[in-house]
């Protein structure tokens, strides 16, 4: 497997603490034909669900792939100069059960009563002024002005509804300046290598396209690793920015590098638990997802009976 270094003293002891790796790691179904492909790929998804692959670890310390999958190699970085961890919850301001049965009410009634007289040409009104944006708003806005009272205003009776949560997400930043050539020529591999990473690949003669690589991400920092916990993620971004001063072989004399990656499933709050207190965080066995049900599905069965 190969491993590319920058700089190249983070091998030294004083650089323990002090660098991250990147282990990409690709499905080997790639390696087979379309039918034999989606077959090796459910039996591989079904078997990384049942060993729990991908819940957080506490320290992150494996690197080697798991089972149907093969290590493709390794970046070691320095820490990154800026490292951000994002979690993402949805939440929307709705309207309250009171509000919206007013509404839906003064709708009804207006379909109840007849349309003849002054009663039933207001309700009529407020039916049609109800189904416009703001309709229901005018009407009281010109019954207060007419009557020189307060308006009325309906009670909305917002609240935050919950409608969901996102793997997390994480970026880095690194500003890599080479001293020399050779240096010059590994910062150039390795942003080749995660660009090469980051994206998909082609088979059957171009028909089909195969997702890029996962990585297993370790900070060596056993703190930080505890807090972040970066397994089983995917690279969504891959960005440079390259100086204007160049070398005499035309290598920019400072590149910046910046990686984003999300989770490629969700954490949950029992993940968090265990790290209240300065533990790092563990994976809990009670939430691991059990393996679906695959004996009689007609893909399977589909994928079999041309096989």
């Amino acid at each position: 497997m190969d491993i590319l270094t920058y700089p190249s003293y983070l091998a030294g002891d004083d650089y323990a603490l002090r660098k991250i790796t990147f282990t990409a790691m690709k499905n080997d179904a790639c390696d087979s034909e379309a039918e034999q492909m989606l077959q090796k790929a459910l039996n591989t998804a079904t078997a990384a669900i049942e060993a729990g692959w991908g819940d957080i670890a506490g320290t992150s310390e494996a690197l080697s792939a798991p089972e149907g999958f093969t290590s493709m190699g390794q970046i070691v970085l320095p820490i990154p100069a800026q490292i951000n961890d994002e979690s993402s919850h949805q939440w929307n301001a709705e309207t309250g059960i009171v509000h919206d049965a007013i509404h839906s009410g003064a709708s009804a009634l207006g379909s109840m009563i007849s349309p003849g007289g002054r009663i039933g040409s207001l309700i009529s009104a407020m039916k049609s002024g109800v189904s416009g944006a703001g309709g229901l708003d005018k009407i009281l806005a010109t019954g207060a002005m007419l009557s020189g009272r307060r308006k009325p205003l309906l009670d909305p009776g917002y609240f935050q509804n919950y409608t969901g949560s996102q793997p997390r997400s994480f970026n880095m930043q690194w500003n890599l300046i080479p001293q020399n050539s050779a240096e010059s020529q590994v910062i150039h591999d390795i942003i080749m290598t995660f660009k090469k990473w980051a994206a998909p690949s082609r088979a059957l003669a171009g028909v089909v396209m195969l997702s890029p690589y996962f990585f297993s991400i370790q900070m060596s920092n056993p703190m930080i690793s505890g807090m972040l916990n970066m397994n089983n993620c995917v690279c969504t971004r891959v960005e440079c920015a390259y100086s204007s001063q160049i070398f005499p072989d035309g290598m920019p004399k400072q590149i910046s590098l910046s990686l984003g990656f999300n989770e490629s499933r969700l954490t949950y709050a029992d993940n968090y638990h265990s790290a209240i207190g300065g533990a790092p965080m563990t994976n809990t066995t009670s939430v691991k997802p059990s393996a679906p049900k695959v004996t009689n599905n007609p893909l399977i069965s589909a994928i079999n009976k041309y096989s």
